[in-house]
Formats: C-alpha cells, sequence, structure tokens
C-alpha cells in the first residue's frame, strides 16, 4: 500500500512551504476529529506523529515544527496501510537538505576567481548520510512540486542554480513573499541562455573598459587614475542595471562610488568623451576663484538611451573620503523622487546605484547609518542598489585585517536586504545577478546587494607596489588571465563564429579610443537640460549683503492664523496648548511674537511664494527645547497634524521630520537634497550644536568647498543650537571657530541672530537671494524664550536681515561714549541687563549678527558713528582660543575708525569649551561682563 500513499501524494498538495497553511488546517482538523478529514489523509498524518518525535535533530520547517508541537503526549495507532518510518525519514532527510541549500548554498558557489572551488569541495550542495539513494526516486522535485525525480536529479539542478559563479544569499530576508520570489527568479536562472548579441554586448563593454584604461596608462604614466583592472564587471554591472531599471520607467539613476574605477564609469557609463577626460590630466584652465580637484573626484551627467527609455545619469561629484557619498547620493534622489510626487518635473521615476569596496563597506560607519536609513519616512528611496567591487585588499590590508564577518556584505543583514555574490571574471554572471537585483529592487521597493568578488590587478594606485605586502597574492593576480581574455575565451568556445565580431568590436573601440571621442552613445535631451536651466538662475550673481524680504503685514497675520489652527476634534497636551493660546494672543496683538512664531511665519510665507521647505534633525518636529511645536498631536487617538501643510499647493510642499540619530549620514542626506533642488529650503537642525562635529567630513569636504572643488552650489542651511548657559562642556558650543576657519572666498554664510525678526528675514533671505550658498546658523537657547527677544509684526513685514545692529538704546549720546563693545549671540543680551541694573549710559553694543561673509561695510559705518571713541572691545563668551576672535580680529581691525583700537574681553584660552560646573560658570560669566563694562567685580568665595 506504500506505493498507493505516494501516488496519492503525488497527486495532492506536495508537503512544501507553499502548501503548509492548508495541511496545518488538516492537521488540526484531524487531532480534534478524525471524521472531519478525508481517510486518505489518515496514514501520513498517523505515521508523521510516529516519526517527527524521533526526528529532532533536522532543521524544522514552519510546517514541521507545527507538526511536531501539536502532537505532544497523543498515541496514534499507525495503520497497516501507512508508510513506513524508514520511508518518512528519508523523505524528511531530503527535504532537510533542499533546505539547507536554500540557506548556505551560497558556501559552496565559485565565486572566488583566484580560487576556484572544486566540486569534491561543494560540501552544502552534497546530501547528507541519510537521504535516498541517490537513483531512488523522490515524490517531489526540488522546489518541492509534485514530480518524480531521482535524489541525483534534485542535486543537479541545485548545483547548477545555488553551486555555480553566483552565491545566493536570501534565506535571512523576513517577508515569506519575497523569499518565494527570490526563491522562484534565482531557480529560473537556470534555464535563462544569453544569445550571441547578448554576449557581444557584455564583450564590447569589457573591452571598452580595458582598452581605454590601458591608453590613459599609457599616456599618462606614473599618474593617478585608480584603474579597475581586475574588477571590469563592474561597467557592464552598472549599464545592465540601468537598463534594467528603465524598463520599470526609472528615468533618472544618481550613481554614488568612490576614485576606484571611477574613470571607467566616467567614459563607460556617463558616456565621456576620451578627449574630455584627457584635458582634467592635461589640467586645464579652471578659472580663477577655483580650487578645482583632481580627475578621479569629478562627477559628470548625461542622459542616454536604452533601447526606446531615456535615462538621465548623474555621477556624483565626491572627495576620498569612502563611502561618504552615500547618503548624498541617497538625498539627491530623495530630492527626484519628492520633485516627481509634487509634479514639480516631467521624470517618473529615480534610483539609486552606490558602489562601494570590500574594506570600506564594513569598516566606515557611515554605511550603516545610511542602512538605517533607508525605510525610515524621513530618508526613503524605494531601496539602493549596492554593488561592492570586491577585490579583497584594502590598501594593503586583508580581509582579516579589515572585518570580522565572513563576507564584506554582512552589513546589510541589519535591513535583511538579499545578497547576491558573484565571480567577478564572469561578465555573464554579474549581468544576470543584476538584472535579478534590479527586479527585486522595482519590485519590492528596497535595497539589494551586488557583491563582485574580483581582484585589484595592481596596487592602491598607479605607483603602488602591492606585492611589497601581500606577495602571494600578486604572484596569483599576475599569473591570472584578464577578465576581457576569459570571456573572450568563453564567447569564441560556445559560439566560433563570433571571433570576426570580436575582431570588430576591438577595432571600433580602438579607433575611437585613439580619436578622443566617446565610446558610447549620449544625448543632450531636455532631460539633463531641466537640471541645467533649474540652477541657471543661481550662478554667476554676487553674493549681496541686503536683500528683499519684505512681506504684506496682513497677509502675515492671515497666515499666521491659518498654521496656528489644528482639527477642531483634537485634544491636545496642556503645553501645546498654552503655546498655541499665546501664539493667538501675538496675533492679536501683533506684538512679543517670539523665536518659535517668527520662524513658522518664515516657513509659510516661503510657501505661499512657492518655495518648498524641509527641516529635518532630532527632536526638530517639537524642537529640542520645545519652542517649534510644528507638529501636534491629538492625545486621544495619537493622531499627528503639520498645520504648515495646509498652505502646500501643486509643486511646493513641507516636510518636517525627526531625523535617526545619527550626524554624518543625516546631514549628507540633506545635502545631497539641497544640492538637487535649489527651490526647497532644506534645514539639517541638531540637537546641540556641539554634536555637529560628528558630520565634520560633510561639513569639510562637502559644504564648504564644493563649489571651489565642483562648481555645485548648495542652500543647505544648518541650525546649530550655541550659547554658554552652564549646561557643561558638551552642551554649550557648536564650535563656532571651526566654521569660522572654513571660511573663504563667500563660500557660506555663518550668522548669530538675536531677535525673532532677524531669524524670520535670515531665512526668508536664503530663498529670496539670487544665489545658493550655506548658511550656518548658530541658534540660540534662552533666547528662545526670552522675554527681550521680541519682535512685531511690522518688523517682520517691512524690515530686512541686518548683519550689524547698532546701539538701540536712544538714550546714550555719542560725545558721553567711552567704549564700544563689539558683540555677538545672546550675550548681547547678558551685557545689556547688566548695563541697565548699573544704569551705565556711556557704553555702547554693536551686535555682529553675520560673521561670514564679514560685513565690512556695514560694520564700518556702525563704528563711524562711535569714531570719537577710541576704545572698542570684542566681548564673547566662548573661550579666547574658541569662538570668533581668533578668525575674525583681522577682519574686525580693519573696520576701525580713527584712532580705536580693538582688545579682547571674555573667558580666558581653555581646551575645554565650556566648564561642568554651574557656580564656576556663572562666576566666568560675570567676570567678563563686569570687564566689559567696566565694572569693578569681586569674586565670591
Amino acid at each position: 500500500m506504500q506505493s498507493d500513499i505516494m501516488a496519492m501524494l503525488t497527486e495532492s498538495l506536495p508537503f512544501s512551504s507553499n502548501n503548509e497553511d492548508f495541511i496545518t488546517q488538516l492537521y488540526e482538523a484531524f487531532l480534534e476529529d478524525e471524521s472531519q478529514v478525508d481517510p486518505s489523509w489518515y496514514p501520513l498524518f498517523r505515521a508523521m506523529e510516529e516519526t517527527l518525535a524521533d526526528y529532532s535533530s533536522l532543521p524544522m520547517t514552519t510546517l514541521e515544527a507545527e507538526l511536531r508541537s501539536r502532537q505532544i503526549n497523543r498515541q496514534a495507532t499507525v495503520s497497516s496501510q501507512s508508510i513506513s518510518s524508514d520511508q518518512l525519514q528519508k523523505y524528511l532527510a531530503v527535504q532537510a537538505y533542499i533546505n539547507t541549500v536554500y540557506q548556505d548554498g551560497h558556501l559552496d558557489a565559485n565565486i572566488n576567481p583566484l580560487i576556484p572551488k572544486p566540486n569534491e569541495a561543494k560540501t552544502v550542495l552534497s546530501p547528507p548520510v541519510g537521504c535516498h539513494d541517490e537513483h531512488q526516486l523522490h515524490p517531489f522535485d526540488w522546489q518541492g512540486q509534485p514530480c518524480m525525480m531521482t535524489l541525483a536529479e534534485i542535486q543537479s539542478r541545485l548545483n547548477q542554480a545555488y553551486g555555480g559563479m553566483i552565491g545566493f544569499e536570501w534565506s535571512h530576508v523576513d517577508s515569506e513573499e519575497e523569499r518565494k520570489w527570490l526563491q522562484h527568479n534565482i531557480e529560473r536562472l537556470v534555464d535563462v541562455q544569453e544569445d550571441d548579441n547578448e554576449r557581444l554586448a557584455i564583450f564590447r563593454e569589457v573591452y571598452a573598459t580595458e582598452a581605454s584604461d590601458d591608453y590613459l596608462g599609457i599616456r599618462y604614466v606614473g599618474q593617478k587614475r585608480f584603474s579597475l583592472k581586475g574588477a571590469e564587471s563592474l561597467v557592464p554591472a552598472i549599464n545592465m542595471a540601468i537598463r534594467q531599471a528603465s524598463t520599470y520607467d526609472c528615468d533618472e539613476v544618481v550613481i554614488g562610488m568612490a576614485h576606484r574605477g571611477r574613470l571607467s564609469v566616467m567614459l563607460n557609463v556617463c558616456g565621456m568623451p576620451i578627449n574630455e577626460l584627457c584635458q582634467e590630466f592635461d589640467n586645464a584652465d579652471i578659472g580663477h576663484g577655483r580650487s578645482g580637484d583632481v580627475k578621479y573626484h569629478m562627477g559628470y551627467s548625461r542622459d542616454r538611451m536604452f533601447g526606446d527609455n531615456c535615462v538621465h545619469v548623474s555621477l556624483c561629484f565626491n572627495p576620498s573620503h569612502l563611502e561618504f557619498i552615500c547618503p548624498v547620493a541617497m538625498g539627491s534622489v530623495r530630492a527626484r523622487l519628492d520633485a516627481q510626487e509634487k509634479g514639480q518635473t516631467n521624470f517618473k521615476n529615480s534610483m539609486a546605484i552606490l558602489v562601494h569596496g570590500d574594506a570600506s563597506f564594513m569598516g566606515q560607519g557611515v554605511v550603516s547609518e545610511c542602512l538605517n536609513m533607508s525605510y525610515t519616512d524621513a530618508y526613503n528611496i524605494k531601496g539602493s542598489v549596492h554593488i561592492v567591487v570586491n577585490n579583497q585588499v584594502g590598501f594593503t590590508a586583508k580581509p582579516t585585517e579589515s572585518r570580522s564577518t565572513r563576507y564584506a556584505t554582512d552589513v546589510t543583514k541589519m535591513i535583511a536586504a538579499p545578497v547576491f555574490h558573484v565571480n567577478g571574471d564572469d561578465p555573464i554572471a554579474v549581468v544576470k545577478a543584476t538584472k535579478l537585483a534590479i527586479d527585486y529592487r522595482c519590485r519590492f521597493n528596497k535595497d539589494v546587494v551586488i557583491d563582485i568578488v574580483c581582484y585589484r590587478r595592481f596596487g592602491h594606485n598607479e605607483t603602488d607596489d602591492p606585492s611589497i605586502t601581500d606577495p602571494m597574492f600578486y604572484k596569483e593576480i599576475k599569473q591570472h588571465p584578464t577578465v576581457k581574455e576569459l570571456l573572450e575565451r568563453n564567447i569564441t568556445h560556445q559560439s566560433p563564429s563570433a571571433r570576426q565580431a570580436i575582431s570588430q568590436i576591438k577595432q571600433e573601440i580602438d579607433k575611437n579610443i585613439k580619436s578622443g571621442s566617446g565610446l558610447i552613445d549620449v544625448m543632450l535631451t531636455d532631460k539633463i537640460m531641466h537640471y541645467r536651466n533649474m540652477w541657471k538662475a543661481f550662478t554667476g550673481s554676487p553674493y549681496a549683503f541686503r536683500v528683499d524680504t519684505t512681506f504684506s503685514r496682513q497677509r502675515l497675520i492671515n497666515l499666521a492664523e491659518t498654521i496656528n489652527q489644528v482639527p477642531n476634534d483634537y485634544q491636545l497636551n496642556r503645553t501645546v496648548k498654552v503655546l498655541l493660546d499665546q501664539r493667538d494672543k501675538m496675533i492679536e496683538t501683533t506684538t512679543d511674537v517670539n523665536w518659535g512664531m517668527a520662524e513658522m511665519l518664515a516657513y509659510a510665507s516661503l510657501l505661499v511664494q512657492g518655495f518648498g521647505v524641509r527641516l529635518v534633525g532630532q527632536d526638530t518636529q517639537r524642537g529640542t527645547f520645545s519652542h517649534r511645536h510644528a507638529v501636534v498631536y491629538d492625545i486621544k487617538t495619537g493622531e499627528s497634524c503639520l498645520p504648515l501643510k495646509q498652505l502646500e499647493s501643486r509643486g511646493v510642499h513641507v516636510d518636517i521630520y525627526n531625523s535617526v540619530l545619527s550626524e554624518q549620514a543625516a546631514l549628507g542626506f540633506e545635502y545631497g537634497y539641497a544640492n538637487t533642488d535649489p527651490y526647497t529650503l532644506v534645514i539639517w537642525e541638531a540637537q546641540f550644536g556641539d554634536f555637529s562635529n560628528g558630520a565634520q567630513v560633510i561639513i569639510d569636504q562637502f559644504i564648504s568647498s564644493a563649489w571651489q572643488k565642483w562648481m555645485r552650489l548648495s542652500g543647505i542651511v544648518l541650525m546649530l543650537p550655541h550659547g554658554y548657559e552652564g549646561q557643561g562642556p558638551e552642551h554649550s558650543s557648536a564650535r563656532l571657530e571651526r566654521y569660522l576657519q572654513l571660511c573663504a572666498q563667500n563660500n557660506m554664510q555663518v550668522c548669530m541672530p538675536t531677535t525673532p525678526a532677524q531669524i524670520y528675514h535670515l531665512i526668508r533671505k536664503q530663498m529670496l537671494q539670487k544665489t545658493r550658498i550655506p548658511l550656518v546658523i548658530m541658534s540660540p537657547k534662552s533666547l528662545l524664550r526670552h522675554p527681550k527677544a521680541v519682535s512685531d509684526f511690522e518688523t517682520l513685514a517691512t524690515g530686512e536681515f541686518s548683519a550689524v545692529i547698532n546701539e538701540t538704546n536712544p538714550s546714550i549720546l555719542a560725545s558721553r561714549v567711552k567704549r564700544v563693545i563689539l558683540t555677538s549671540g545672546k550675550v548681547f543680551y547678558d551685557l545689556a541687563k547688566l548695563r541697565d541694573e548699573y544704569k551705565i549710559n556711556d557704553i555702547v553694543i554693536i551686535r555682529l549678527e553675520q560673521l561670514f561673509p564679514t560685513p565690512t561695510d556695514q560694520l564700518k559705518d556702525a563704528l563711524a558713528y562711535w569714531h570719537v571713541v577710541s576704545d572698542v572691545v570684542w566681548c564673547q563668551e566662548e573661550p579666547q582660543n574658541q569662538g570668533s576672535w581668533y578668525v575674525k580680529r583681522k577682519s574686525l581691525e580693519e573696520c576701525l575708525q580713527g584712532d580705536q583700537t580693538l582688545t579682547y574681553v571674555g573667558r580666558p584660552k581653555s581646551a575645554s569649551p565650556a566648564t561642568g560646573y554651574l557656580k564656576k560658570h556663572k562666576q566666568e560669566t560675570q567676570v567678563f561682563l563686569h570687564k566689559a563694562l567696566m565694572i569693578e567685580y569681586t569674586l565670591e568665595d
């Protein structure tokens, strides 16, 4: 009767993961009442109850675990018409073998071009003892479908799918739907065969990559180019990624990559003509006022046709700091996706391709920060395509020195991304894996990883001898045939008639290289012109200190009423309700507008003038110091509301997000966004300014120098809470001195506004001016609720941002003044308060609201009003070696008038930004305030 049962199994639903739910339901019914189940199932269920208890050592499928959990303490009499226990054990052993291959088959894949894996070494793909005899029929195939197959046939199919040139890691993917899709499509690849035309197209890309690299090496001997030799498969991989994505209506691709192979990508993916690249090697004129950059940091963009699909391909400019381009590229893609969603562009869809090195992918923390962002509201870009150029070395470090994991890609398991490890010596397999990766990304909108295992034929650069540090590895590489040679052998072996076509390809490419023309066809369409025209309006205009930021007073009041409204059925937190009530009073009286209200009005007014707003940072929706409450919550339902959303219109959007707890990747992302969209106000806010140095690479390599290096503008705004209020060395200073040290050639603005009207006009000025340069705001903390730090609607409506604010006390007469104090930031209020307490009327205070670009003319005018006063002091709350003093002293002295001299008053030099003791903080503050105001002061014990 065993044969009858086997026939029944074959004709019925298979025992596989595809039918777990159905069989489990049948088994539950069987346990409750046998009569509910067709008698044909009795022998199988009874046999399983007897057998499973002795089979605990095998890996369990979900179904097996479920069945085992339901058979506790239940005795069953096995019918004489049942499967034998031995037969079922063998069947389950085969199932366990198949599951093991799904999970660990990648370990037996032949993915390392320098260490081929012989069949006898493939332990995972070899069935364990306990399975069927290899010639005995098995009731199901390797996918669990009813089909009489021998174990040898099952093993052969599994070996073809999982033991070839691609190692698939996918069993860790969380979603069952995605796992089933991956299993099905991976195993379909066994039957996919390329035709001659497809193989020759890949050969063309590989040959062009090798030949152009050789040409540059011969023409520019000894010059660094960071050759792709050994990893030429990267080029067909990227080209396939773009081509396949275009079939999913993706018409924009942003590529972020390091210097390794960048020149090859510029030539063979982006379409830069050879002679244009040679101009970079020949040190072409870059123009006055620019530093330029090395050629392997340059970006490039062009439009390319893939079949009938036109795709705008943009390679990001980037520094040598590995992996930091990743969040920048992601931010650029998000800006494009948002523009598409809001109807600001005719583009349909955008995608990021991020090219990594194996050592940096695991070594640089910014990578895991980016992965963590992948599916969050503020940063989701529908999945990135990660391509790892795994040349098995990091400068001179071996993989065992570079990481503690088996694979360089193991970090991506934090987001359960599937990984395709592929032998870089087989460009056809690389292309096949890439096509599948793009299908996955575009179907599920999730990250996917292609790990091209290859080698670096030369040293880290062309002047480096790698055999010094790894002689055996490079002895093997020296003897190893090139990717092009292997591919040519493969093609001609399969199709000897292809030799003539290969010869023609070589001649054509060699001719193009010699003539200096492009190696691929590119186009100049409205896609690339879209971005050129968008930024054209912001190039060529000089920086302006004064910009018209006026706005109708009545319209501003109307906007205030709108953004202070929340749904009627919202029950608000008491603190939030008090804040909104206070704002209602400001609207009613049109006075005493505080910082939070002025800031929200700046955003509102820009929205109705056609500018988008994106504000992201830790605690940003509420504000670190609870002054903003841009997003409010119904305490009954938890539902949230962003009142500014009421002002959105077609093409104009506002988004205020709380960021992930990161500075480096978070700021890099916002920079990339601002670098792409000049019509959206993009603000990154630090929780405290002290923490912004966690993003120092982004600040140094991108924000402060992108124009001088790469001619790339950005209107990014950094809000950095700064001020000495006794909160210790980590919550006092945004390191103002570091930003000022970076300032030159009008590369960015550094401001320290002291009134709500000033922040209102400063934010508006950032978007209304005719250029786009970064803005760093030393934003206050105590001033957010300071009773003196208020403005009225009239000043908001008719005023402007003042880079310098002269003395505002009308009772002070110039003829009686004996000292002029120059200062910045909230220390002005401390000075003014103490001056009032002592009724001092012969010392004036001038506020420098903008520290860079230095408002030379405005400051000269302010000092000229007090030209008879020779005693001028600079007063700051930061230590003398920090803050503005050392950097700004020379430019301040150049503004002095007549016999005026400048001296310093403030805290003494200190290695730490601030004291951690409140009493000491107060004593230090009183000492320099009294000294600045020329008041005798004795320290108390």
